[in-house]
């Protein structure tokens, strides 16, 4: 629970609390006044994803998202992790915000990333086990590929 106090008075004037369950988050506002004590339920919709099918991902969908180097290097950055949930800004990337989202929307089409919300963060992952179950070594061959092909850079 968060108080709000009067700066001039010092007395608490509203308390807020915030409930999270599925996508939804509730904030629930008890305002008090001299006279009378006032309760209000703001319920905001936390933005949600979806993620395709991995069965229904084919390999030119996968390629062409990695066909990008900024793509490329975002899910690079990933596979390092091990699993790790990141935010876009997390990312050292030259891009616009614009981009960036619009980067991440591409890879999460392709079925290569998750993301979801957390308060106001979108965290993403590597959906590695889900790619190496369908396309057996492609994401290690991207890897060593990009690895040497930065090597003779």
């Amino acid at each position: 629970m968060i108080e709000l106090k009067n700066i001039e008075t010092g007395a608490v004037n509203s308390y807020f609390e915030f409930h999270r369950t599925n996508n939804k988050c509730k904030i629930h506002l008890l305002r008090l006044t001299h006279t009378s004590e006032t309760y209000s339920t703001i319920l905001l919709q936390m933005k949600t994803f979806s993620h395709p099918n991995l069965e229904s991902v084919s390999l030119a969908s996968v390629m062409q998202a990695l066909a990008d180097p900024c793509r490329l290097k975002i899910v690079l950055a990933l596979k390092e992790t091990q699993g790790k949930e990141f935010a876009c800004k997390d990312f050292q990337l030259d891009i616009s915000k614009a981009t960036a989202s619009h980067h991440f929307e591409t890879l999460r089409n392709a079925g290569i990333i998750q993301t979801r919300s957390e308060g106001v963060k979108c965290l993403s992952s590597l959906r590695e086990d889900e790619l190496n179950k369908r396309f057996p070594g492609l994401l290690d061959l991207i890897a060593a590929e990009a690895a040497t092909a930065l090597a003779f850079s």
